[in-house]
């Protein structure tokens, strides 16, 4: 039952209007020239109640001003406006100082309590009315006991005094309600233990950063004057619960123990109370539905408390919705996010992941970087005072609203459809994951789902499949519009678009627009079918893509997107000197480039140079009476008993389809001089040379043994991968790029062989290789040098291998 209290308060009393003025309590007294030292008294009226300390007797309640306690002077002067001054209550008196001190009309105005946070100047008053308030024992907290006096007019007065030479009195007046609860427990088990805290929880907002109301009132005190209400300003933090703890050392014990809440007066439905000891719960309801609490009256609920619970570990509520769904995000929601932590709060933890708040904006900030905040932020220990407080006015708990509190409510109502305004994506998701840790070491991890969508609108979505040449957009349009869309792409700055194929649209005009690589069937000359991409469709490393939504052939919506950088050839620049190609016999343990150079044939392949440039110098050359050729393979080389061995292919990892290799070369070519071993040109031929690379998915590497004899010569394994997919037995050849150089290049310089190694694809569907060996480069001064056939003065220049997307 609530019951009424009305009571006497207890004022003390000041000797004089004046407090002298000094700086030592032994030293002379001194005032500054510009200030009038003076005393307010400040008493509250019988049917007011209570005063910022409460004593509760029998019948009647009383109270008084503690030395804690300052309150909010706003004086106009015969000769000036004084402003908004502060005065603190010194044991008898509020004791501050005026700057005016002449005689004549005053005007005084007052609240309670001051607040470093109202501005001089203005007829509001921010008090601070938070929902993580403090009690020292059983004793009444008037700290969020917000009071407004009757204006006091006089017409020939000193500063500080009335008419009749009288220290100014002000009548204080209560803006707020009190809940007062009285609570105890026989419980045995838990009586003995020590109450933290009990949180009171109401069916609407009863708190938030302030409390506002105006102070600058005429005349006598009214209440619907005032108008005082939870603060408006965008960190506010409104909250549905009050939790009041007890300062270490002075909490009661479950036995016999109070708590006051000073709240707005109104109407209210539901209240709960929690009640929390050391290890232990419990909880009542107190229905007012009906009967509206009233301005500057104390309601009394007395309860001995049953039904005590252990303390559970931290959890994590939807208020009114279900925490775990997917939400589509709306202009107005309700998000708000009751944390319960029964031992109070540790760690508190948010992590955002959501593209159009944590992705940079052309390669700056990110939008959440632009406020201030971060994807993964801490709410007990916020970075930097501007994160603390964009983050309150976002609506997430900082600080000591935070730690150790067993409630806390994460508020983003109002940030939530903000990112409708944001995300230009037609479909989006975005989750903020709370981590709660209480002060026993629980976790609880939630994540809280939304979904976002728009028509009219499209987006990449950051799938490109670099080796199918593949990605997708997701776009939305009216279903009216759907029939009349198109969904088009190019490289950008180039000059014409391409179709993107579409899906069907869903039920809310989603849909999904596929860019697919176009490919062209032919033959090579061996006959062998091949496909070449078209290098304007699809999807490539190392570009920049365009894309634009047409409804009825006008652009709706447009963006772009940049793929990765693809793969390099190792050492490809053939500058490091170090290379097993360079060495001798280095190359029968190589992991990437060999050549035949051994002790026999020392300039097969060695590294010249042009300046600052490296290249490989591949030379042929006469030994006994055969052909020596220069090469340059990824492979392995082994020469013994007159037999070169070369196997064929090394490892490598493809994250990107190449349509080309390009190399620098200068070829040098004369007349076929030997043909050992049945080789197909015959001597006084053009001799030829040749630069090829394969793509392959072989369990092992492809050998060819080239073997030297007096009374006959011999080639084996020879393989050519124009030849067809399956010229070889360890795996499958997807395609393969060739030039035959047939005759010496012009001049002395290396030139780029621009577009004459295009890749010829056998397979067009077969994934990125993932064979023990994947790749084979090849490079002969003499193309059919493993038959001892060509010249023997023949050179081959190479440099600069690297993929062309």
């Amino acid at each position: 039952m609530n019951y009424l209290h009305k009571a006497t308060l207890l004022i003390a009393a000041s000797a004089s209007a004046f407090v002298s003025c000094t700086d030592d309590v032994e030293g002379p007294t001194t005032c500054p020239a510009d200030k009038t030292r003076v005393s307010f008294y400040a008493e509250i009226p019988d049917e007011e109640l209570t005063r910022s300390s409460i004593e509760i007797g029998i019948d009647k309640f009383t109270g008084k001003w503690d030395t804690s306690d300052n309150i909010g002077v706003n004086a106009t002067a015969p000769d000036k406006e004084e402003g908004l001054l502060k005065f603190a209550y010194d044991g008898n008196a509020f004791s501050g100082s005026l700057t005016s001190s002449a005689k004549g009309a005053w005007k005084y105005r007052a609240f309670y309590p001051y607040f470093d946070g109202t501005e001089s100047g203005t007829t509001m008053a921010y008090v601070p009315f938070g929902g993580a308030r403090t009690q020292n024992g059983n004793d009444f907290n008037g700290a969020y006991d917000a009071m407004v006096a009757d204006m006091v007019e006089y017409t020939d007065a000193e500063p500080g005094m009335d008419n009749a030479g009288n220290a100014v009195r002000f009548s204080m007046h209560r803006l707020t309600s009190i809940v007062y609860l009285d609570l105890s427990t026989e419980d045995a088990t838990v009586k003995s233990e020590k109450v933290t805290s009990v949180t009171l929880s109401a069916d609407r907002s009863i708190a938030a950063s302030s409390l506002m109301f105006k102070y600058n009132l005429e005349g006598k005190f009214d209440p619907a004057e005032a108008g005082a209400k939870l603060s408006d300003a965008s960190d506010a933090w409104p909250s549905n619960t009050i939790t009041t703890s007890y300062e270490a050392g002075s909490e009661p014990s479950a036995a016999d123990f109070k708590a006051f809440f000073n709240i707005l007066p109104g109407e209210y439905g539901v209240f709960t109370v929690t009640a929390r000891t050391e290890n232990h719960k419990a909880s009542f309801t107190v229905d007012r539905t009906g009967k509206p609490l009233e301005t500057g009256k104390l309601y009394k609920k007395e309860n001995a408390l049953t039904g005590w619970e252990e303390l559970a570990g931290p959890s994590a509520l939807w208020i009114g919705d279900d925490i775990d769904k997917v939400h589509e995000i709306k202009d107005q929601m309700d998000v708000r996010i009751r944390i319960l932590a029964d031992r109070g709060i540790k760690q508190f933890k948010v992590k955002i992941e959501s593209a159009a708040l944590t992705e940079p904006i052309g390669g700056g900030k990110s939008l959440l970087e632009e406020v201030g905040l971060a994807a993964e932020m801490d709410l007990v220990n916020p970075a930097t005072e501007q994160m603390a407080s964009v983050l309150s006015g976002f609506g997430f708990p900082v600080g000591d609203r935070v730690v150790n509190q067993p409630e806390a409510t994460v508020d983003i109502s109002t940030l939530v459809p903000l990112i409708l305004l944001v995300s230009e994506k037609p479909s989006e998701n975005h989750t903020f994951t709370l981590e709660v840790m209480d002060n026993a070491g629980n976790v609880v991890t939630q994540p809280i789902r939304f979904h976002s969508s728009r028509l009219n609108a499209i987006a990449y979505n950051g799938d490109a499949d670099l080796w199918k040449n593949t990605a997708t957009l997701t776009a939305a349009v009216a279903a009216s519009d759907f029939a009349d869309t198109k969904v088009q792409y190019r490289i950008k700055g180039s000059a014409g678009w391409k179709d993107a194929d579409l899906s069907a649209p869903d039920a809310d005009g989603m849909f999904t627009a596929t860019i697919n690589p176009a490919w062209t069937a032919g033959q090579n000359a061996a006959g062998i079918a091949i496909h070449n991409v078209d290098p304007a469709t699809g999807v490539f490393a190392r570009k920049t893509y365009e894309y634009q939504l047409l409804i009825n052939s006008g652009t709706v919506a447009s963006g772009e997107f940049s793929t990765g950088e693809g793969d390099i050839i190792p050492n490809g620049d053939m500058e490091d000197a170090a290379l097993p190609c360079f060495t001798e016999n280095g190359s029968k343990t190589t992991t990437f480039w060999g050549s035949g150079n051994n002790s026999l044939a020392k300039s097969l392949c060695t590294q010249g140079a042009a300046g600052d440039n490296h290249y490989a110098l591949m030379q042929s050359s006469k030994q006994l009476v055969t052909i020596a050729a220069g090469n340059l393979f990824t492979g392995t080389f082994n020469y013994a008993s007159m037999t070169g061995t070369v196997k064929f292919g090394q490892n490598y990892t493809y994250t990107a389809r190449p349509r080309m290799m390009r190399v620098k070369y200068h070829a040098k070519v004369g007349t076929v001089d030997y043909n050992n071993a049945g080789g197909p040109l015959q001597k006084g031929e053009q001799d030829k040379a040749r630069i090829f690379v394969a793509i392959v998915d072989w369990d092992s590497q492809h050998t060819v043994a080239s073997k030297f004899g007096f009374s006959g010569s011999s080639c084996t394994g020879s393989w050519d991968p124009e030849q067809g997919p399956d010229v070889v037995t360890e795996g499958k050849i997807l395609g393969y790029a060739s030039m035959w150089l047939t005759e010496t290049t012009a001049g002395d310089e290396l030139v780029s062989s621009d577009d004459a190694l295009e890749i010829h694809w056998y397979d067009t569907e077969a994934p990125a290789p993932t064979g023990s060996y994947t790749i084979v480069i090849s490079c002969a001064a003499n193309a059919y040098g493993d038959f001892f056939n060509g010249c023997t003065t023949n050179h081959l220049y190479a440099d600069d291998f690297e993929w062309v997307y």
